[in-house]
Parts: C-alpha cells; sequence; structure tokens
C-alpha cells in the first residue's frame, strides 16, 4: 500500500504549520511547473525567464531544508509522530524532486532551441 493511501486509511493528520510548509512547496511548485511546460512547449526560453525559473527552484530548495528544521523542532518538542514525520518528510522530498523536475524540462526548452538555431 502507498504511503499516503495507508495515511489516509489511518487519518493522519499534519499540524497547521506542517500544512502550510507543504503548501508554500506546492505554489512554488506549480507556478514553476507551469512556466516550465510553458517554455518546453513553445521550445524558447529567454535569459531572463531561466534566471527566474532557477530562483523558484531555489526557493523551493530553501523552503525545504527549512521546513526539515522546523519538523527536527516538532519532533524534539513532542508535536509530530514518528509515523506521521516520515510521510511529512517523504512528501518535502518529493515536493523538492518537482521543483528539480520542471527546472530541467525548462532547460531542455533552452537546450532544444539552441541545438535548433544552429542546424
Amino acid at each position: 500500500m502507498e504511503k499516503s493511501e495507508e495515511a489516509v486509511k489511518k487519518e493522519v493528520r499534519f499540524s497547521d504549520n506542517a500544512r502550510k510548509e507543504l503548501k508554500a512547496l506546492l505554489d512554488n511548485d506549480l507556478e514553476l511547473l507551469d512556466k516550465a511546460v510553458e517554455s518546453f512547449t513553445n521550445q524558447e526560453i529567454s535569459e531572463d525567464e531561466q534566471v527566474e525559473l532557477y530562483s523558484i527552484e531555489e526557493e523551493i530548495d530553501k523552503l525545504t531544508l527549512k521546513a526539515q528544521e522546523n519538523h527536527v523542532l516538532r519532533l524534539r518538542e513532542g508535536r509530530c509522530g514518528v509515523s506521521t514525520g516520515m510521510l511529512y518528510i517523504q512528501s518535502l522530498t518529493d515536493f523538492e524532486r518537482v521543483g528539480d523536475h520542471a527546472y530541467n524540462i525548462a532547460c531542455a526548452a533552452r537546450q532544444d532551441s539552441e541545438v535548433l538555431r544552429t542546424i
């Protein structure tokens, strides 16, 4: 059974702060993914757009690290359980990977357009 399915079955709940942290990651991922797909579809991305996308991806990395630090504090203070914490950390990792993949999609658009210009 998938971890998320098991979490739903066991009615696992994240704290308000954990949900806010995940929401911030989700919002950044969606913005980055939307812009990356647009760049890939159009097969072009300007230098300024690439810098903007890199900035969003870096923000995702920073949010992930901060969320991990906050999670450790919640664990130490007993405000988070181990099973909930494992799912939370896995979620953070997944969101961070989405950001990485979205950025790579956008970079592929730039590389493809540069190759096409040389032909």
